[in-house]
């Protein structure tokens, strides 16, 4: 997480939100679009795919190619993370990802 988090922040998410990211649903640090993009991102990882209602919020706040891009990323996040789990796979410390 401390990797993710430092990997954010250089993409410009703040420290506010980087603390925050564990109960976004609350927070008041987070505009439409990110909450739409959260929401999004944690019912593809509860549900296997998001409700209606949420793919039509951020459907309706996103172009065609950032939608697919952000689904492909939260794909691959889920894809790569099952494979360090499943070969046991320890992180790098965060020093030697990022620098």
């Amino acid at each position: 997480i401390v990797a993710h988090k430092r990997i954010g922040k250089n993409v410009g998410v703040t420290d506010e939100q980087n603390a925050a990211l564990e109960n976004w649903q609350s927070a008041t640090c987070f505009n439409e679009v990110q909450r739409a993009a959260l929401a999004f991102t944690d019912e593809i990882i509860r549900l296997k795919r998001p409700t209606d209602a949420t793919f039509d919020a951020i459907r309706s706040k996103s172009t065609p190619a950032a939608l697919i891009e952000l689904q492909l990323s939260v794909g691959f996040y889920i894809m790569t993370s099952k494979f360090l789990e499943t070969f046991e796979i320890d992180m790098q410390p965060v020093t030697e990802v990022v620098g």
